[in-house]
């Protein structure tokens, strides 16, 4: 009961000095962009979006984004989704691209450090089947299609 009364009494005491810090906004609030901006936006998108052939990405849809990407220390593929072909397919093109023109020398996927064992073996020893071991990450199912095999 003491402990109750001393923690309310902090609490009412810290409050109202507090109070003016919770009370400012917290950032700059956006503002929209002017129509020239706009403009200036739909220019650039329009002269280097890069168009991509569905289902997949052909190697003539992927050059201009690996020569892009050309003398990258690091490049970091994220999703749009979890697990959906198209975007599977594109980054498992992607990668055998940068890998075919001796951009990449190191992989690096998200997964659990647990199911990720049997893999590592395969990678450092040789031992067990990489098939085996992909199918164990089985939290994410976007390193189990076929695309990434």
């Amino acid at each position: 009961m003491l402990r109750t009364r001393i923690l309310l009494a902090g609490l009412t005491l810290a409050l109202p000095a507090a109070a003016p810090a919770l009370a400012q906004p917290a950032g700059p609030v956006p503002r929209h962009a002017t129509p020239a901006e706009d403009a200036a936006f739909t220019a650039w998108v329009a002269a280097n979006a890069t168009p991509i052939s569905a289902p997949g990405p052909t190697e003539a849809d992927l050059a201009p984004i690996v020569a892009g990407l050309a003398g990258a220390s690091i490049v970091g593929i994220g999703e749009a989704t979890h697990g959906t072909h198209e975007d599977q397919a594109f980054k498992a093109e992607l990668i055998k691209a940068l890998v075919r023109t001796g951009q990449v020398r190191l992989l690096l996927m998200e997964s659990n450090l647990a199911p990720n064992a049997r893999l590592d073996d395969y990678v450092r020893a040789g031992i067990g089947d990489p098939a085996d071991a992909l199918r164990d990450l089985s939290q994410f199912r976007n390193v189990k299609g076929d695309e990434l095999r």
